[in-house]
């Protein structure tokens, strides 16, 4: 008896410590959730929920997958924990632009997408943010990640986990 409820243990704490990446943010794969430390630094990956509004959205235009109820945390409108790299922390200033994206005056990135693959506009936070007391701005590299561009800082409270890449590929980009 103490065998099966030691399993079962097991494989429970497992649906929560692992999480498969399935998206083109981040590398593809198996990744690592343990409890944040604070304060987050620029660079960590975090493993986060979006607040209803984000969700909805995501969800309904095809960015944020639906959980299948099997990970933890449930989240918002029952999409997915997402993972996403901190690019900007409390009291820093981030600036969104036609003409590319600025944290404390340095550029990190091209200008965000204006329409997504299915030519539907995607609603950027242009202008200047700075970031308030345990908020955080999450990105990635990719053109067309569905991040802070989009839905705007994240507060401390929704991000539960650090992620660590355990086993990661990152797919050659398509032919054009």
């Amino acid at each position: 008896m103490l065998k099966i409820w030691c399993g079962i243990a097991l494989a429970s704490l497992s649906i929560v410590l692992l999480v498969f990446n399935s998206t083109v943010s981040l590398p593809l794969g198996l990744y690592l959730r343990l409890p944040p430390s604070d304060p987050l630094q620029s660079g960590t990956i975090v493993s986060f929920c979006l607040t209803s509004d984000p969700a909805s959205f995501g969800v309904r235009r095809g960015y944020v997958p639906k959980s299948s109820g099997v990970s933890a945390p449930t989240c918002p409108e029952g999409s997915v924990s997402l993972l996403k790299r901190v690019v900007a922390g409390p009291g820093d200033t981030v600036r969104v632009g036609l003409d590319g994206i600025a944290v404390n005056g340095r550029s990190i990135g091209g200008p965000p997408p204006h329409c997504d693959p299915q030519q539907r506009r995607i609603p950027i936070q242009y202008g200047t943010h700075v970031l308030g007391p345990r908020h955080y701005w999450l990105s990635t590299d990719q053109y067309l990640s569905y991040d802070s561009r989009i839905y705007g800082p994240v507060h401390r409270s929704q991000i539960f986990a650090r992620a660590y890449p355990l086993l990661t590929y990152r797919p050659d980009p398509p032919d054009r």
